[in-house]
């Protein structure tokens, strides 16, 4: 029997659903949570699917920043994110799991994702990007390794028993009393290494840094060289892309994504090719996976 919802707002709750998962187009998973929420939502619910490297938290975060941004355009009134993207990698001693948690955005965008060790997921979003508390879901560790199933389910019980403004049945759904927040922003952005934040279709690549870090202020014009994944490439600064003038050339430069608070991140664009498979360690195999890929760390010789 198909699973259900009675909502509140029966008739004007009509969902804008963004999945920011690393399951690719078309993966059996990707469809499995597209049924599971069109089950807990309704078929009227649209659906949006942001794949991300494998693993990659920190490119779920990009992404939460992304939606921070530009979800004032955006014509439906609702919209939640469902993120999945914890690495295996930084399984605690004893292999937990990672956690799911839930928090809302200042734009009222409410996000239900994983939270790796390392708080990528809300790196970029900051203290100011979250309106009230980091709460974990209730979401079991045990008995199944598709967890992100039970997603659309915990996000609808969410809303249903919001709406009802119950806190005894909110705290079925969440626990009430942990509040992460004082954890998970204890360093600063410019504490961290810089990393590969995302790479888009094009080949670009776009870092953790923004355009007034000091650690990457350098003139226009001036060349230096980028390691990433063990692959050195010489790159030169520019204001933007047009400031290469030499095919073949790599520009570094503020690209088109930006902070919460206006910064942009900078980005690495390989004049008339793929920066992305510039930093490759095969250089002429043109598969997907042969490229710089999101999370790995950004050197600079100067």
């Amino acid at each position: 029997m198909t699973k259900t919802v009675e909502y509140p707002l029966k008739g004007t709750f009509v969902p804008h659903i963004v999945g920011v998962m690393d399951y690719p187009s078309g993966d059996s998973a990707q469809g499995d949570i597209s049924g599971l929420i069109t089950n807990w939502f309704g078929p009227a619910s649209a659906k949006t699917w942001i794949t991300v490297d494998d693993f990659s938290a920190i490119e779920v975060g990009f992404n939460l920043v992304s939606r921070k941004i530009i979800n004032g355009h955006q014509v439906y009134p609702f919209t939640i994110v469902l993120g999945n993207a914890a690495p295996r990698a930084q399984a605690t001693k004893n292999l937990e799991a990672a956690p799911f948690v839930t928090f809302e955005l200042t734009n009222g965008v409410r996000v239900f994702t994983t939270l790796s060790e390392y708080n990528e997921e809300v790196e970029f979003l900051g203290e100011d990007g979250i309106r009230g508390p980091i709460n974990p879901l209730k979401i079991p560790k045990e008995g199944t390794q598709f967890r992100s199933s039970l997603l659309p389910e915990f996000a609808a019980r969410f809303y249903t028993v919001a709406a009802r403004g119950d806190d005894n049945l909110i705290s079925q759904v969440v626990d009430l009393d942990i509040d992460l927040r004082s954890s998970v922003f204890s360093t600063s952005n410019k504490d961290k290494p810089i990393r590969v934040l995302h790479v888009d279709n094009f080949g670009n690549i776009k870092l953790s840094v923004s355009d007034d870090d000091p650690r990457v202020k350098v003139a226009n014009g001036e060349r230096f060289e980028i390691e990433i994944g063990g692959v050195r490439n010489s790159v030169v600064k520019g204001r933007h892309l047009g400031d290469v003038e030499k095919l073949g050339d790599i520009c570094f430069y503020p690209g088109s994504s930006t902070l919460t608070n206006g910064e942009r991140f900078m980005e690495l664009c390989l004049v008339g090719d793929s920066a992305a498979h510039a930093f490759s360690n095969q250089h002429g195999l043109r598969r997907q996976g042969n490229r710089a890929r999101s999370g790995q760390v950004v050197t600079f010789s100067f």
